[in-house]
């Protein structure tokens, strides 16, 4: 237990030795919510009321917002101290999440963040629960799959790495730019459209295109600076944009992406 609470970070926040199976959602393929971008984002229940639940690869603990809580729950008194793909912390008060349910799967209970907000219930899955699975997006489909990790998968395998820090998925890319090339490594998000990269970065590389492997290269989408981005072991965040070219699938135990060309229009 740190000061402020439990911690997270770096393979922190063990479950306890659960009854539920610890990936109850394998085999389960759902639809994506609509969206002007590729967002990972779904529908689910919880206490009986319909949420929106997003698939974010760049939080480390699941975070739900305050009206997700029933009327007689509180946070308890303890917090908890989340790091930040960006750097630093976050420190929020702790509840148990209960009751959440996709396709009507029960989610095993676990602790959670709850951020105050007036927003509508809206529950963030973290890589707490999101390292157990492969995700298989199809962007042309509108679906993300549940699969076994390590699951056979076919395309170009991608080695992924991790933030020493916050233990997020990072994807190494060449830079094509007007500045020069250059290789860095990004923190992978799968809600965010657009690149965010620190400012300092952004003043010395202009994007002109990105390779993400050998013969793979993509337009860049749109870029924008993160004022706030201090976190020495990544550039930035990849926004949705540039996954969004493929079908892929994201195999966090693995460390590999992989990925799919989508078939050429007719």
């Amino acid at each position: 237990m740190a000061a402020a609470g439990l911690a997270v970070g770096c393979h922190a926040l063990t479950r306890p030795s659960a009854e539920p199976p610890a990936a109850p959602l394998i085999g389960l393929t759902l639809p994506l919510l609509p969206s002007p971008y590729l967002r990972l984002a779904v529908r689910g229940m919880l206490n009986r009321r319909p949420v929106e639940v997003w698939l974010e690869s760049s939080r480390a603990l699941t975070v739900v917002t305050s009206l997700c809580l029933a009327p007689t729950e509180n946070p308890s008194a303890k917090t908890v101290r989340i790091p930040l793909a960006e750097g630093g912390f976050e420190i929020l008060p702790l509840a148990r999440l209960k009751s959440l349910t996709l396709e009507g799967v029960l989610l095993p209970e676990s602790p959670v963040g709850v951020r105050k907000s007036r927003e509508p219930c809206r529950v963030t899955l973290g890589m707490d629960v999101l390292e157990e699975y492969g995700l298989a997006v199809d962007p042309a489909v509108g679906t993300v799959s549940f699969l076994h990790s390590q699951a056979a998968s076919s395309g170009e395998a991608l080695e992924l790495s991790r933030d020493p820090t916050t233990d997020l998925a990072m994807l190494p890319i060449r830079i094509h730019s007007s500045g020069g090339d250059t290789v860095a490594p990004f923190v992978i998000s799968t809600t965010e459209a657009q690149t965010s990269v620190s400012p300092d970065f952004l003043r010395r590389f202009q994007p002109l295109a990105l390779e993400l492997g050998p013969e793979i290269r993509v337009p860049p989408g749109r870029w924008k600076a993160a004022p706030n981005w201090g976190n020495k072991a990544a550039v930035g965040l990849l926004g949705t944009e540039v996954l969004g070219n493929f079908a892929f699938t994201l195999d966090f135990k693995a460390q590999r992406l992989t990925l799919r060309k989508p078939p050429e229009p007719p």
